[in-house]
């Protein structure tokens, strides 16, 4: 398709090869972003009909929705020498440049979530980085939940991965990205999931004491869990559930939660210790951690002990159902937990940071203990 005059001008007016329109109704109030088209979306002048369309139709189609119903769009409109486009020396001008053609079609849609395909689109619109864990990145943000404002537009966004990156030997990826897809489209029909948490972060002694009654109480229940976590001096930038057991020094809390948006953080030292343990004496069914072997050497090697029937990893509990994709808290999370990404506040937010690592990993707990008895 013949590129319009708002093309003139751009980095990409006479490299870029053709033009194309966006695709679909938008009936479903999700739009899908994109990187920029290939050469078979170029030829057609439509976006995602190429190989990475195929596997989005595959995502779409597995949820048994119609590609019709969503708007396919993409950052640039033309298709860039070699496919070459995140980090390319005309990267900035191009997607500056076709702002012109996005902003338009955000605002005529007016879609309630954009499903963000890929770390390129992410970082353009929502500003931030780090799509997938890594060893250098403790806060995944795909899968999530993000507010955005695009050309006027307010809405939501979800991030997820690009289907290409499925298809160039990430297979194990597939269903991550149906998944993604399919909370896009939930969001977009019921809003997005309210956030309830109780969390005591800066506990007085008698908020701890009523604490340890409140879960005495709860203990007493049928398959009761206790979920514990512990953050180390040395924890706070790197997830220690992903990445192995780190030669930690100081404990500096432990924060436990038996029941879903409830969590306490109580800081480790001297004072505290005889507290924590007397919730750590409590029987509970199950005392959980993500990542046993993190959490219970430190906390033995501070003369703390356990009293639970059992005790679980739900860690490798999950990687003994998805062994193909990555085990990580906040990974993880994105599927079974309805908040925000919170692995980024360790460092500004603390106390939170660590009440909800003990909340997420008990609804983690839950529903992976689910999927084992249904397997």
């Amino acid at each position: 398709m013949k590129k319009p005059d708002t093309c003139q001008g751009c980095a990409l007016e006479k490299k870029g090869i053709s033009f194309t329109l966006p695709d679909g109704s938008g009936k479903n109030g999700v739009m899908v972003i994109g990187e920029g088209p290939g050469k078979t979306e170029a030829m057609q002048g439509v976006p995602f009909v190429g190989k990475a369309g195929v596997q989005l139709n595959r995502s779409i189609s597995r949820q048994r929705l119609e590609r019709e119903d969503f708007i396919l769009y993409n950052l640039i409109q033309c298709q860039p020498p070699n496919n070459w486009l995140d980090k390319a020396p005309w990267q900035r001008a191009s997607i500056d440049q076709c702002r012109t053609h996005l902003h338009p079609v955000i605002q005529k849609f007016k879609p309630k979530v954009i499903s963000l395909q890929g770390a390129l689109p992410m970082k353009e619109l929502l500003g931030i980085t780090g799509l997938l864990p890594s060893a250098k990145n403790n806060s995944p943000k795909r899968g999530y939940v993000y507010d955005v404002e695009i050309g006027g537009h307010k809405c939501l966004a979800v991030p997820t991965i690009h289907p290409s990156f499925v298809i160039q030997g990430n297979q194990n990826y597939a269903g991550v990205h149906v998944f993604d897809l399919s909370k896009a489209v939930k969001v977009a029909e019921n809003g997005e999931e309210p956030d309830d948490c109780n969390y005591i972060l800066t506990p007085a002694y008698n908020d701890v004491k009523n604490y340890i009654r409140e879960a005495k109480q709860y203990a007493q229940r049928e398959g009761s869990i206790l979920v514990s976590d512990i953050e180390t001096s040395d924890s706070a930038t790197q997830d220690e559930s992903e990445y192995g057991t780190l030669v930690s020094s100081d404990i500096s809390c432990v924060s436990f939660s038996f029941k879903e948006g409830h969590a306490i953080t109580i800081p480790f030292h001297a004072g505290t210790q005889l507290l924590i343990q007397e919730l750590f004496d409590i029987q509970f069914d199950y005392l959980a951690f993500w990542n046993v072997d993190f959490d219970v050497p430190r906390l033995s090697s501070k003369g703390i002990t356990f009293k639970a029937n059992r005790i679980i990893d739900s860690m490798l509990a999950w990687h003994w159902l998805q062994s193909d994709v990555p085990k990580g808290l906040g990974f993880v999370s994105s599927f079974f937990c309805p908040f925000r990404e919170w692995k980024s506040l360790s460092e500004s937010q603390p106390e939170f940071y660590s009440c909800r690592d003990a909340d997420a990993t008990l609804r983690n707990t839950v529903a992976i203990k689910r999927l084992i008895q249904k397997t």
